[in-house]
This record gives structure tokens, sequence and C-alpha cells, in this order.
């Protein structure tokens, strides 16, 4: 019985000294598709989720456009997203930017 007491207040003084754990900051990651179309699903309550069809790594020039498409993934904290479509000589065509602040204690994945 004492080595049972005296494994509970040693757990006991460790908790107190330590602090109750903190869970684990999730690690955000961007994906970036260039794609021929975009597949929308309705989740109804949980809005839409946007998938990538025809996806590849070049496309020939006679292709009347793409779609670049980017997926962040587990945020757990406020981001702000930024991004530019520039030609060859550095000459900006498209800039866009948003900034999210999601629930706390939740990961949340964004589609752009």
């Amino acid at each position: 019985m004492k080595m049972i007491t005296a494994v509970m207040v040693l757990v006991l003084c460790t908790t107190l000294l330590l602090g109750w754990s903190q869970p684990a900051r999730a690690e955000p990651g961007l994906t970036v598709f260039v794609c021929r179309g975009i597949q929308t699903t309705d989740l109804f309550a949980y809005r839409r989720r946007d998938d990538p069809i025809g996806c590849a790594r070049s496309f020939p020039a006679s292709t009347p456009y793409v779609i670049l498409h980017a997926r962040v993934t587990n945020v757990d904290s406020n981001f702000t997203f930024n991004w530019e479509l520039t030609d060859p000589t550095g000459e900006i065509y498209a800039r866009y930017g948003f900034r999210e602040s999601p629930t706390p204690g939740y990961t949340w994945n964004y589609s752009i």
C-alpha cells in the first residue's frame, strides 16, 4: 500500500511541477495543382469540397486555359495566404490574398 501511495504522490508532484501536457501543434501543408478543371462536391452543412481534375506538370500551348488550385491542410492557427501569377519577366498578371482564423482547438483544411 505504501508503494502505491508513493507512486501516486510522485505522479501528482510531477504533474504539478511540469504542468499538463499541451497538444502538439499541427504542421500546415501546401499542395499546388495545375489542372484542366475543378470538380465541386456539395457537402451541405460542411460547405463544399473542390477536387482538381486533369492535373499535369505541363500542358501544350494549345490548351485554352489551366486552373491553378492550392490546398492548405492541417491549419490550427491564424494564417495569411498570398499568391501572385507572373510571367517570366516578373510582370504580375494576378494577385490574391486572404487571412483566416480557424476555430481554436480544431484543425482546418482550405482550398483556394
